[in-house]
């Protein structure tokens, strides 16, 4: 019985011996890992994070983060496609050759740093961690999520598109901190800065963002300064404003502008993006436009808002809230991410539209020159593009057309189908209060003047050209663009314009890719002075902002000085603010 069990221990610790032989010899094959990352923030093509990667030394034990062992503090880049890459081949991370796990700890955003026992970050960007553990050679599709470290803070300054230029520097406010690579994805592995900087903000989805700690931000203290072209506006906080975590920090920032021409009637927004739009010009220009005082304005009710209408198929309003009360309301319109098109937005005062905005809703940016381009002829800057069109012009088709727009008049009507229609009256306060309150309401003139602001008369000639040739509040273009008056030399802003040869023309357009080089305008017809559609497909009708000088094209010639009556509805090409 003894001599059984000496060589049942001698078979076992052969048995072990060969084992051990056998995990030492083996190999296992090093692969590429892919990251995938979750998060609420929403990362932009070029965001970087860093990483850091530790091999276990105990197949069941956490390595500790920072020691260095495997890969210290490499970059990774979110792509236009949504994925993120290592951002060369050092940081490509594979897994290891003897089969021991890694574990990979990962910050954002990523700074070149070496230092791994603190890591600075200075900004007002969001700071994010977290950590994948125990990733095997048989693992190689990881998710890594990142959790905040500090808050958003969204600053709205209404009225901003994508062609805003305004820079706004946030005034002696906590922000950034110190990361801790060795305890990178616990509670504690950020520190918030104690000491106040002045940063600037990041214009985002409509709004000014910033993440910061959380903070009280004092009352009745400059907060930020506010650059929009050769002003500075100095913004005071009205009261304190606390910074929390798991709340939606919205300071809205209401200023007052003086010019009413400064304010837009079109935004330009892309698919997916939000838009905030200030109440005070309703309530301004009713009480300084003398015609509308007249008619005893009651603007004392509540504010609302609502989508007065919507291209047919291309509905682009996600959703539409109201923020604040009375002239500091501003209107938050979130858009469709998928959608291209056109909308038009009315503020309400009571039960009554006090004054309305179209939403011009695509990937066009002229100021960028993004999806697009503008040409330069006359000394006057074109888009390439009619209002409200949301087709490529070199696709050309029907979405080139734009909108139509009563001459003088803001708001756009569709270039096909039925609108609602109401006649000219003989007063001319009733008809441009009509004109705000009915934005969806074409108003038809059939006799004398074919006007819809007055019956009797060439009156109002100042309805998009005001004093010294400038922009007006009624002018339906974006911010920094206009409706053209004359070109440099004082004549039309065509001035000069001839067919171009039949080889150029298009099927339902002319494109004009010479000299001179001002793209593709399509035949989009008009609306006539009694609201019926003509000549879509033949001819081409564009305002200006001169009674009586609307471009015409057709297939055998060019007429500079078209009238045909204020009253009819026709494209309008924009030009840069001069």
């Amino acid at each position: 019985m003894y001599k059984f069990k000496i060589i049942t221990c001698t078979f076992l610790i052969a048995v072990l011996c060969a084992c051990s032989s056998d995990d030492d010899n083996n190999s296992f094959e090093s692969k590429a890992v892919e990251l995938s990352i979750e998060s609420s923030y929403n990362f932009k093509a070029g965001d970087a994070i860093g990483l850091f990667v530790e091999k276990r030394s105990d197949r069941n034990t956490q390595s500790v983060a920072g020691n260095s062992n495997y890969k210290t503090n490499i970059k990774w880049i979110y792509q236009e496609d949504g994925n993120w890459s290592p951002a060369g081949s050092d940081d490509i991370i594979y897994t290891s050759e003897d089969g021991m796990p890694l574990d990979i700890y990962a910050y954002y955003p990523y700074t070149g740093q070496a230092g791994t026992n603190e890591i600075s970050i200075s900004s007002v960007s969001c700071i994010m961690t977290g950590r994948v553990l125990n990733v095997g050679n048989d693992n190689t599709q990881v998710k890594l999520a990142l959790q905040n470290k500090n808050t958003l803070v969204k600053v709205v300054i209404p009225d901003m598109d994508i062609l805003s230029t305004v820079q706004v520097t946030l005034k002696g406010a906590l922000s950034g901190g110190t990361l801790y690579p060795a305890k990178l994805g616990e509670d504690d592995d950020f520190k918030a800065s104690e000491s106040n900087s002045d940063q600037t903000l990041t214009f985002d989805n409509g709004c000014f963002i910033a993440y910061l700690p959380e903070q009280v931000l004092a009352g009745n203290k400059l907060l930020l300064d506010i650059k929009d072209g050769d002003k500075t506006i100095n913004y005071n906080l009205p009261e304190q404003f606390r910074v929390e975590e798991n709340k939606e920090n919205i300071i809205p920032v209401n200023y007052t502008v003086d010019n009413l021409s400064d304010l837009p009637n079109t935004f330009m927004v892309k698919p997916g993006e939000d838009i905030y739009i200030s109440a005070q010009k309703a309530y301004k220009i009713w009480k300084t436009n003398s015609l509308l005082l007249s008619t005893s304005p009651d603007l004392s009710g509540e504010v609302s808002s609502q989508a007065v209408w919507q291209e047919d198929s291309y509905e682009v309003v996600e959703d539409i809230e109201v923020i604040g009360s009375g002239e500091n309301a501003i209107i938050h319109v979130k858009t469709k991410t998928d959608k291209e098109g056109n909308a038009v937005i009315a503020l309400k005062i009571g039960e009554t539209i006090r004054w309305s905005w179209q939403l011009w809703v695509s990937d066009y940016n002229p100021l960028s020159k993004e999806n697009g381009t503008t040409y330069d002829f006359n000394g006057l800057t074109f888009m390439d593009r009619n209002l409200g069109a949301t087709g490529n012009p070199k696709a050309g088709g029907d979405r080139t057309f734009g909108l139509y727009y009563q001459w003088g008049r803001k708001d756009p009507f569709p270039t096909r189908g039925n609108v609602e229609m109401a006649e000219v009256t003989s007063e001319i306060k009733t008809n441009l209060a009509n004109s705000i309150i009915y934005p969806n309401t074409y108003i038809t003139s059939s006799s004398g003047q074919n006007d819809w602001y007055t019956k009797t008369g060439s009156l109002g000639l100042d309805r998009w050209d005001g004093e010294q040739n400038t922009k007006t509040p009624f002018d339906p273009c974006p911010k920094g663009w206009r409706v053209a008056a004359t070109g440099s030399d004082g004549e039309s802003p065509w001035n000069g314009l001839v067919l171009p040869e039949d080889e150029n023309k298009w099927g339902s357009g002319w494109h004009f890719e010479e000299t001179p080089l001002l793209g593709y305008y399509p035949a989009a017809g008009q609306r006539t002075a009694i609201g019926g559609t003509t000549y879509a497909g033949s001819a081409g009708f564009y305002h200006t902002a001169k009674s009586g000088t609307t471009l015409r094209l057709d297939f055998t010639s060019v007429n500079l000085s078209f009238g045909g009556g204020k009253a009819a509805g026709r494209s309008v090409r924009c030009v840069k603010e001069y």
